[in-house]
């Protein structure tokens, strides 16, 4: 398939995913407003986030694609799925004893009142629950750089799809259709968030199995293709890291300003740039980077550099003027999609102000 018809489908795919991620947004903000529960969640919502970064679409998959692509060659004696194995089965004992630890600590926070503040108390307990989320999406998202690599796309782009669709009946069942209490309404909406991870790797797993008859089983034996994964994540992983720990940080300053609702607009503001960013951009580098990866493990430099130049064009033809329009008009986009029940024209004001900052970043 071209990478036209490539860019095409994955396009396709994440404007439907973005579309139904702005949907989930009106409606957490239309049920929580800026309220102390509604900022927990965010904030709980974002730990699960920078490790799916960190360890699953960010630099563990990057680090993972082009080892798994040079084993496409007909000459390896390597088995490209022990590879897949290998670095999965780490995966899951990793982020499954993480998970546990993290619970563990929520439900001894919550019985020995380790914070003494609600609002931090709120985010702790309902990070005890997304943090799950982590398991399954990092897993995933080796599995779909697998998909990749095999120039197999759907899955992997539909995979947001799932997470949004969960969380918007979660939302307007808790929210619109009946009315429970705030504390209730984002317990449900965590425990949404995680079975929509179990399902986020079945998609793959089924895929894989069925197309390319991959067979799953525990591997934790060592490899020189193994060492490369590892030298390659760590080269990576500061980087990476900065930037997330980053986001992570101005979240956690912003909650704790006593004016509620600075998560919210930071997090809504961060949503409006990733929506013309997420359709584009990442459908783009989604498509090339399993090129890119296949051109440098040939030798190719000629093609290597002209994939990488052909995207930085696309991507700086469509992004350039998506900030310009956000900052012109921020605050008509708010008030159009977001002023709906809980969130009022206060809330616009401020959101907007945050946007226009924000846009350039």
């Amino acid at each position: 398939m071209s990478l036209l018809k490539n860019f095409s489908l994955v396009s396709g795919a994440t404007l439907l995913s973005r579309v139904l991620g702005l949907v989930r947004d009106i409606l957490f903000f239309a049920t929580f407003g800026t309220s102390l529960i509604g900022e927990a969640f965010l904030l709980a919502f974002t730990i699960p986030n920078l490790f799916r970064r960190m360890l699953g679409e960010g630099t563990l998959s990057s680090a993972f694609i082009p080892v798994f692509a040079n084993l496409q060659k007909p000459d390896s004696t390597v088995s490209e799925w022990k590879l897949l194995n290998q670095v999965v089965s780490r995966l899951f004992l990793f982020l499954g004893v993480l998970s546990a630890l993290v619970a563990l600590f929520s439900l001894a926070s919550y019985q020995f009142n380790f914070f003494q503040t609600p609002k931090w108390h709120e985010a702790i307990s309902l990070n005890g629950i997304t943090f799950f989320y982590v398991i399954f999406i990092c897993a995933s998202a080796i599995l779909v750089g697998a998909l990749n690599v095999k120039k197999s796309f759907l899955a992997g782009a539909f995979s947001p799809v799932i997470l949004n669709v969960f969380m918007i009946l979660a939302l307007f069942y808790v929210g619109i259709a009946n009315r429970f209490d705030f504390s209730v309404c984002a317990t449900i909406l965590s425990f949404s968030v995680v079975l929509a991870g179990i399902l986020q790797l079945f998609l793959p797993w089924y895929e894989l199995h069925k197309r390319f008859h991959w067979k799953w089983n525990f591997n934790f034996s060592r490899s020189a293709e193994l060492s490369e994964v590892g030298s390659l994540f760590w080269v990576g992983a500061f980087g990476a890291a900065i930037g997330q720990i980053n986001i992570l940080v101005s979240r956690m300053l912003a909650y704790l300003l006593d004016d509620q609702g600075a998560v919210s607009y930071l997090y809504m503001s961060a949503r409006l740039v990733e929506l013309p960013l997420g359709v584009f951009a990442i459908a783009l580098s989604t498509i090339l980077f399993p090129r890119m990866s296949s051109s440098l493990g040939k030798g190719d430099i000629k093609g290597y550099k002209s994939s990488f130049f052909r995207g930085l064009r696309m991507i700086t033809m469509l992004t350039i003027p998506s900030a310009i329009g956000l900052f012109l008009v921020g605050d008509l986009v708010i008030k159009t999609l977001f002023e709906w029940k809980e969130f009022g024209g206060e809330n616009v004001s401020m959101a907007s102000e945050v946007l226009a900052i924000v846009a350039w970043t």
